[in-house]
């Protein structure tokens, strides 16, 4: 886990979200999830913000390992 961050609060992790998909791929001895995942969540969390009530709705492709669009 994180430093400073227990078990219980890693929902509350934001832009460190990403070292911990890396921290637990590398405790697992798997690929690590792609940038673009963790750019995604980071976009969709913001989004609650934002827009409560819709921010479900929204719909993304991923492009690439780097890239997604939001289908309207």
């Amino acid at each position: 886990m994180l430093a400073g961050f227990s078990a219980r609060n890693a929902h509350k992790l934001g832009v460190l979200q990403g070292q911990y998909y890396d921290d637990l791929a590398a405790a697992a001895g798997t690929k690590s999830v792609a940038h673009v995942v963790t750019k995604l969540h980071t976009e969709c969390a913001g989004a609650r913000f934002t827009d409560l009530y819709g921010f479900r709705d929204r719909r993304f492709k991923i492009i690439d390992e780097e890239n997604y669009i939001e289908l309207k």
